[in-house]
Parts: C-alpha cells; sequence; structure tokens
C-alpha cells in the first residue's frame, strides 16, 4: 500500500524558502511521507474558478497495512497532518507563524476551513489501498516470474494463452522491471509493438541487462 498527498499553497513555494525547488524530487525525507516534489509548474494546467493557489508539493511514501478504505484514508490524512506539523516549516521555513509553528493559513483552502485538519481536507489525500492500486516490488529473484506485454497473447486459446490479451503495466517484464512510469511507459510501448510491430525500438530496452540466472 502507498499514500500520496497534494497540497496547494497560498503563496509560491519559492517565496515560503523551499528547501529542495524546481524539478528536483527529494526522498529518503521523514517516514511515512518520504517523498517529496514542487510541482508547482503544473499549475498553469490546472483550472480555478476563482482564487488560484500560487504553489503545489506532491508527498507520497509507504502505507502501512490497513484493515480496509476507511482507515486507510484516515491513516494518510495523519500522516499529512503530522509531516507539516512538525517538518513544514523544515520545507517551507517561511511557512512559520510568529510561535515558528507551521501557519496553516498558506494552505490553499476556503476561507470557512479555519482549523489544521479543515484546510488540509481541501487538498488531495490517496490511499493506494486496493491490489490493483498498490506499488509492485521487485525483490531479488522475481524478475523471472514477470510476464512480458505480448506474452499471453495467441491466435487460438490454449492454456497459457489468450487471444488479443496484451499486458501493459510497471509490472511486466519491461527492462526497467521496477515501479516507475518509465518502466510503465515501456511496458505499453512494447505491448504497441507486440500487437502492431509499432515502435520497433523503445529506449531503455535491454534484453541482456538481466540474465535469466540472475532475474
Amino acid at each position: 500500500m502507498t499514500q500520496a498527498g497534494q497540497v496547494w499553497t497560498t503563496t509560491p513555494l519559492d517565496e515560503l524558502g523551499a528547501q529542495f525547488g524546481g524539478p528536483a524530487i527529494a526522498t529518503g525525507f521523514v517516514e511515512p511521507m518520504d517523498t517529496y516534489c514542487d510541482m508547482s509548474h503544473l499549475l498553469r494546467r490546472e483550472v480555478w474558478n476563482q482564487d488560484p493557489p500560487l504553489g503545489v508539493a506532491y508527498f507520497c511514501g509507504v502505507l502501512p497495512d490497513q484493515p480496509d478504505q476507511a482507515s486507510a484514508d484516515r491513516a494518510v490524512a495523519d500522516s499529512m497532518l503530522s509531516l507539516l506539523r512538525d517538518f513544514g516549516t523544515v520545507l517551507w521555513p517561511g511557512a512559520a507563524d510568529a510561535a515558528k509553528a507551521f501557519d496553516w493559513s498558506h494552505l490553499h483552502a476556503p476561507a470557512t476551513a479555519t482549523t489544521p485538519e479543515a484546510r488540509l481536507g481541501a487538498q488531495y489525500l490517496r490511499a493506494n489501498f486496493v491490489p490493483t492500486e498498490r506499488y509492485v516490488l521487485t525483490p531479488a529473484g522475481s524478475t523471472v516470474h514477470r510476464l512480458a506485454p505480448g506474452a499471453l497473447a495467441g491466435a487460438a486459446p490454449g492454456p497459457d494463452r489468450v487471444p488479443n490479451l496484451y499486458l501493459a503495466g510497471d509490472w511486466t517484464l519491461n527492462g526497467v522491471n521496477g515501479g516507475c512510469v518509465e518502466a510503465a511507459t515501456m511496458s505499453g510501448m512494447l505491448a504497441s509493438r507486440a500487437i502492431c510491430t509499432v515502435p520497433r525500438e523503445v529506449a531503455g530496452e535491454n534484453a541482456e541487462w538481466l540474465s535469466r540466472t540472475e532475474q
């Protein structure tokens, strides 16, 4: 399970003294939201009716197993509340109030949201709870069990073939074999090639990168 939080701010992150700016991704920060990135460059792609935010930051990390979706959602809210309360002024020194605590007014939220919980509730929080949403690990010795995008397709049904079934996702055998958007993109391109031979080349593909005995 993984968790993510996207928070919009009323002040540009660089004006808040962002310690990690530009396109850089900071990871290994603090658990459980240990990865952070300033994604303010996406603001121009967003549509706001009025009073648009001036900054947006993405956070994500591993989510300890939860019994149900509601519990997972609460865990994400608790994670983000703790992160901003305890480390918000570390990430953004300019977001400190007179008492040097995190000033929650910097979160973009309706004027009626007057508590930290309410202002955080106006952000986007996500708990990836169901199996199809979860992050795919690649422990040693597991790559040999990955299916290639065209592995199950076949002209006729069989014990291990399903006509017109092609696979795509970072969980397939794709050359990167790790959970990331690059692996998912390569997998989609490999699926396309299995279907129609295009594209002939997929950047990053290397059949010799990992031998079967090492997988």
